[in-house]
């Protein structure tokens, strides 16, 4: 009987160890009650409110470099001091006169900004004999543009454009009865426009730009349009087809200049 009564003190003491030790373990955890409020209160807590600090999205620029040629007819009228001729290159023409250009593009985006420019230098050289006299004519333009975009609503939308772009624009009239004309302008023209791009899948995708401008600030009118298909052939690196024109109407102190610049241009562009 004694050695039963010594089994239960010491099972009561080894129970009431147990008790001891686990006391506050079991303390610390919820009960029936709390885990009820635990759980209402989590419907009102935001599961990704830690992740407020994390870098948004909109926040990653995606930058682009792209050079390209520039094959260009033109079609318009040019004057250099009291000498002008009609000027009409046709792309056919484009072999037997130089005519052309190279462009360097740079563009940055994010989801809902833009940043771009796109700086150009065009030679355009051409023959007329209006009235019996020869006259060759050579037109250099440099021109800089650049703008900043803003999505109008989402990623199926262009996004706007507010720019400025300058031309400088050199005409020089050469005629076969020795005399020569040569003159040089400034022009500034403020404009508007629309970008857009879109990826058809992983290869292939599309570019476009629109934009006008000048509103008598610069030219009296200036427009001009960029359309690109793109193909990704190497990671970050893509080849661009595209046909662009600018169309110019430019009454100026020294030059006048009202043509329409277009044709196809080849490019390469790299990501980073």
């Amino acid at each position: 009987m004694k050695y039963f009564q010594r089994v239960r003190v010491i099972a009561r003491a080894g129970c009431l160890v147990v008790c001891v030790v686990c006391a506050p373990a079991v303390a610390d955890q919820p009960s029936g009650d709390n885990i009820y409020a635990i759980l209402q209160a989590g419907e009102d807590t935001d599961p990704v409110a830690d992740l407020s600090e994390l870098p948004k999205e909109t926040d990653n620029w995606n930058n682009t470099l792209l050079t390209y040629v520039w094959v260009v007819s033109i079609d318009g009228e040019v004057r250099a001091g009291s000498s002008s001729a009609d000027v009409n290159i046709e792309f056919a023409d484009i072999l037997d006169r130089f005519s052309g250009g190279a462009s360097l593009i740079y563009e940055g985006h994010n989801d809902d900004w833009m940043v771009y420019f796109d700086g150009t230098a065009l030679i355009l050289e051409d023959e007329v004999s209006p009235t019996g006299i020869k006259l060759d004519i050579e037109t250099t333009m440099a021109i800089a543009e650049g703008g900043i975009g803003h999505r109008i609503t989402n990623e199926a939308f262009p996004k706007a454009l507010v720019g400025l772009r300058y031309i400088g624009l050199d005409v020089e009239i050469d005629s076969s009865v020795g005399s020569a004309k040569s003159d040089f302008d400034s022009i500034f023209d403020p404009f508007v426009g629309i970008y857009h791009k879109h990826q058809f899948n992983d290869k292939w995708g599309l570019r476009a730009l629109a934009d006008i401008g000048g509103f008598g600030v610069g030219t009296d009118l200036s427009w001009g349009l960029g359309v690109g298909l793109t193909y990704a052939f190497e990671r970050d690196w893509t080849a661009e087809l595209g046909y662009r024109i600018l169309d110019l109407d430019y009454d100026g102190d020294k030059i006048d200049f009202d043509g329409r610049l277009e044709g196809f241009y080849l490019g390469l562009g790299k990501s980073f």
